[in-house]
């Protein structure tokens, strides 16, 4: 009995503390090839739906939305690709990104 002890405290904690979520952020957005008129804003999720980058240059009007192109990564793991253009040089803009599932990432921002 006393070697099933650890086995079943295991199945205790897997059926009653797991968390389910419908989809993950596990690698937070990250800038790639900023440039002063473009970004690429990219980020890992658990699951595969399309994400959406909601962007601006107030924290308070994120009115600009660009969905995200997605391709498999290590595991079940999706890395989400989204590319702004048009951007002025030497501006301060902000954005956070939106899972197919609703999940919101902190707001961010960056300089071109």
């Amino acid at each position: 009995m006393q070697n099933l002890t650890p086995f079943i405290l295991a199945l205790f904690f897997i059926l009653f503390y797991t968390p389910i979520s419908a989809q993950n952020i596990g690698v937070y957005p990250y800038l790639q090839d900023v440039s002063p008129t473009s970004v690429y804003i990219m980020w890992e999720t658990s699951d595969s739906g399309t994400g959406t980058v909601d962007w601006g240059s107030t924290p308070f009007d994120l009115s600009n939305a660009v969905n995200s192109t997605t391709i498999t990564g290590s595991g079940s793991s999706r890395i989400h690709t989204a590319f702004i253009s048009g951007l002025n040089s030497s501006t301060k803009y902000y954005y956070k990104v939106r899972t197919a599932s609703g999940v919101t990432t902190p707001l961010y921002n960056f300089k071109t």
